[in-house]
């Protein structure tokens, strides 16, 4: 599966609430179907074939999927699409899946400072009867100032806790796992109290705080951790959080190692490797990259029925 923040992602259809960068003709003309091209060059550069599930987040509407999809997806039987259309969001999340989804719930996070905050997309797959939960996040981002805005990233977090509380008392073997740009660096994921990020997978399930899930981020080296940048340095602000049944031996499950981050030469600028931007400049065309986040890929194998 794919976890990426695709930075932008707007269609070309001008509703007049898109920055004024990504409307009008030169957008939908000219930088729309190159923005098209190299979301698509990304996807399949976690996997030839593209992934099984692919995760997005920042994407305008169900239209820029669709346009993804069947322009330079076709044939990879990306036959299930979800986007929830949210009135004031600028950008929601989304997926692509050539795995059958048998159930969408939006779970609404409320708004912040006059301004909806963005849906939690809850997708449930079935695959050769085996079960897999999947919540899709987008938190506010830090822009307007960590503590200003910590607030909404609260309002998020309480959301998704109480909802991985929901299904791991119902369930605590159930095969889940929350993803997306959560906007919370893994050290701050780790020395949290509602939601934490933890290393070893008997440390994940419920817990009396709140929820513990397992983070592949904590497989690598921090010199190798990283899928933004921030003022000269690396973020880790995306992330594929585990449940305790993915690490069973029945239906989906997780393997320690089978985590990376997408690094190659098309996607990163500089000695560092930082994510290269989608610029719409008339002047930068040949530094077009695509999103100032990197992918993140993680296979999960499934047993025999």
């Amino acid at each position: 599966m794919l976890c990426y923040n695709v930075e932008n992602f707007f269609d070309d259809v001008t509703s007049g609430e898109e920055y004024a960068e990504y409307r009008g003709p030169r957008w939908a003309g000219e930088l729309y179907p190159v923005k098209l091209a190299a979301v698509a060059r990304a996807i399949r550069a976690c996997s030839p074939r593209g992934p099984d599930l692919i995760a997005l987040q920042e994407v305008e509407s169900a239209k820029a999927l669709a346009d993804l999809r069947e322009r330079h997806l076709q044939g990879l039987g990306y036959r299930q699409l979800v986007f929830v259309p949210q009135p004031g969001a600028l950008t929601g999340v989304g997926f692509l899946s050539r795995v059958e989804i048998t159930r969408v719930r939006a779970h609404s996070v409320g708004s912040f400072a006059g301004g909806p905050l963005r849906y939690i997309l809850e997708v449930e797959l079935e695959h050769r009867g085996r079960r897999l939960i999947v919540l899709n996040n987008h938190w506010k981002s830090k822009t307007e100032g960590i503590e200003a805005t910590a607030e909404a990233r609260r309002q998020a977090e309480r959301v998704l806790v109480r909802r991985l509380a929901e299904l791991l008392s119902a369930d605590p073997g159930a095969d889940l796992l929350a993803l997306g740009d959560f906007n919370e660096n893994l050290e701050e994921l780790e020395a949290g109290m509602k939601l934490r990020a933890v290393g070893r997978p008997q440390e994940a399930g419920l817990a009396a705080e709140g929820i513990r899930l397992y983070d592949p981020w904590l497989e690598l080296p921090a010199s190798a951790r990283g899928s933004s940048a921030y003022q000269g340095r690396w973020q880790t602000p995306d992330h594929i959080l585990l449940a305790p049944g993915l690490f069973d031996a029945r239906g989906f499950s997780y393997r320690p190692g089978d985590f990376r981050v997408v690094r190659r030469a098309f996607l990163v600028r500089g000695p560092q490797g930082f994510p290269r931007r989608f610029l719409t400049g008339a002047s930068s065309a040949g530094e077009r990259g695509v999103s100032d986040h990197l992918p993140l890929c993680l296979e999960l194998h499934l047993s025999a029925p």
